[in-house]
């Protein structure tokens, strides 16, 4: 199983509607995500092309032609990003013009591809805090077999669903190499605690996409109900908003197998122990404090 931090109104959306976000990596909170050194041509590439010829027909040592396929190549890559960056030429008229490689290259990413970042551990405190509404949210919990995280490669040996892998090293790519599955998959080791994996799929998979001002649309993408198989809830969660979940899985039949548990605070440790459902009453004496006990000091 495979586990989605969420804010409480992300996962009603989820559980309501079946619908959830892929996000553009520009939107992500690291900046470096999708966001390799970026080359419009590599020394590789200028040496795959053709060697220059002068007027004599005679070739040019240490020259070589830029062929109109290597051309196209380059337009293709910039038009749509100067095209995003009219509104704001048209502001600043008298700012003079310059192309940024690596925008342009994020704006490939931007354009064609959604990530749904998952993890293999539902009790991680940092994610829980950063991701979860400070443990006032939820994890849900996705069966990764199901078709929902399958379907044809992303990219050539890109499956759809894959494990991040962590680097000290950005990698380098050209317009003939943007699609290289590093780029997809590669962060730093900073984040290694997250123990990431992506559901990739391309934007135009999505079920509805609404346009932002000054910002990438937001793409949904629906999600069967039977890929949902547990919800754990944040050790601080409001009252109301638990009865508010046991109301949506109680009422949709098709949410029945899903497993609800919840997440409280060890005694013991600084960790986070994961429970099966417990009543309102359970929970608040779970939570109580005691004015005996046997132990120890241990400080």
């Amino acid at each position: 199983m495979l586990y989605k931090y969420v804010t409480f109104n992300r996962a009603r959306v989820l559980l309501t509607t079946q619908h959830i976000r892929l996000t553009q990596p520009s939107d992500f909170n690291d900046p470096f995500e999708l966001h390799p050194e970026f080359q419009m041509m590599s020394q590789e590439d200028i040496a795959a092309l053709p060697p220059a010829i002068d007027e004599n027909g005679e070739v040019v040592k240490g020259m070589r032609q830029l062929t109109p396929e290597a051309m196209q190549r380059m337009l293709s890559a910039v038009l749509p990003h100067i095209a995003r960056m009219q509104s704001v030429y048209q502001q600043f008229p008298e700012t003079s013009f310059a192309i940024d490689n690596n925008a342009v290259g994020r704006d490939y990413y931007d354009r064609n591809f959604g990530i749904l970042s998952l993890t293999e551990t539902p009790d991680n405190l940092l994610m829980w805090a950063h991701y979860a509404d400070s443990h006032r949210g939820m994890v849900v919990g996705f069966e990764e077999s199901h078709a929902f995280f399958q379907g044809p490669d992303i990219v050539p040996g890109l499956p759809r669903l894959n494990k991040v892998e962590y680097n000290l090293k950005r990698p380098v790519l050209s317009l003939s190499t943007r699609e290289h599955p590093k780029v997809f998959l590669r962060k730093s080791t900073e984040w290694a605690y997250e123990k990431e994996w992506r559901l990739i799929r391309p934007l135009k998979e999505a079920s509805m996409t609404t346009e932002r001002d000054g910002s990438v649309p937001l793409c949904l993408f629906g999600v069967p109900k039977d890929a949902i198989k547990m919800v754990i809830t944040g050790a601080l969660m409001a009252g109301s908003e638990h009865h508010e979940l046991r109301d949506i899985l109680s009422a949709d039949s098709m949410l029945s197998h899903v497993k609800a548990h919840h997440a409280l605070l060890s005694k013991e440790h600084y960790k986070l122990d994961i429970h099966p459902a417990l009543t309102e009453e359970e929970r608040q004496k779970r939570l109580g404090w005691k004015v005996m006990s046997a132990k120890p000091l241990d400080i």
